[in-house]
């Protein structure tokens, strides 16, 4: 979410439910699309993949910067020089009508999985950011307190079956998973807005965190926020 948010995103926990499974010390290397040079670009290295890199068309702080600037809707060149792609927390931040055209580009780029983690749609799902979005409007004045779920409402959470549809047109095999408890992850938003200190903040997340972990290995489709798909590119 943006530097100036009230709240900050599970970084950790998105990642650990993208890359947790199968990646740890993986010997392969990452092209990450939508990612930052950040903190959590340390954590990737150090836990999942020796070799990282990040694409992204915007930045927000010095500490937000990718290793490659471009549009990822762009063709960028690479053909099967990674073994694995990503997109975390990417296709909810693009147009319905360029989402395919999004994944079709990432195909190119891997030679053996592309992992896709977003939020979904679900009227739940859908109720959740708006109630957020109102709080945030209620203690908020600061631009772009809540610009990242205001982008998923106004381009629309991904749907399940948009996303399967566009596989399927490709051809390949595919693993759905759902991960991220809702009430978990939107308590601690909440937590988070109540809290007075950035400090105590970070305390909250950190906490969630661990709850999210812990609640992760059975998530049902009704209490999840994400949705995680492998495609096998072999």
């Amino acid at each position: 979410m943006s530097s100036k948010s009230p709240i900050q995103a599970d970084l950790h926990h998105r990642h650990e439910v993208a890359f947790g499974k199968d990646f740890h010390r993986y010997s392969g290397n990452l092209l990450d699309l939508g990612g930052f040079s950040s903190g959590i670009h340390k954590v990737i290295k150090d836990r999942y993949f020796l070799d990282h890199r990040s694409v992204n068309s915007r930045y927000e702080t010095p500490n937000h910067v990718p290793d490659v600037v471009a549009d990822v809707r762009e063709d960028l060149g690479f053909r099967s020089e990674y073994a694995i792609v990503s997109l975390i927390d990417v296709i909810e931040h693009i147009s319905r009508c360029d989402r395919e055209l999004v994944i079709s580009q990432a195909l190119k780029y891997g030679s053996e999985r592309l992992i896709i983690c977003c939020p979904f749609e679900t009227a739940k799902n859908n109720s959740a950011e708006r109630l957020l979005l109102n709080r945030i409007g209620e203690i908020s004045t600061e631009p772009g307190a809540a610009s990242s779920i205001l982008e998923h409402q106004s381009l629309g959470l991904p749907r399940q079956e948009e996303l399967i549809d566009i596989l399927e047109r490709h051809g390949l095999p595919w693993q759905m998973s759902y991960h991220t408890c809702r009430e978990t992850l939107f308590a601690s938003f909440y937590r988070q807005l109540a809290a007075v200190s950035l400090k105590e903040r970070s305390g909250i997340v950190r906490e969630s965190d661990i709850m999210l972990f812990e609640r992760d290995s059975e998530m049902a489709l009704e209490d999840a926020y994400r949705v995680r798909i492998e495609v096998s590119l072999r």
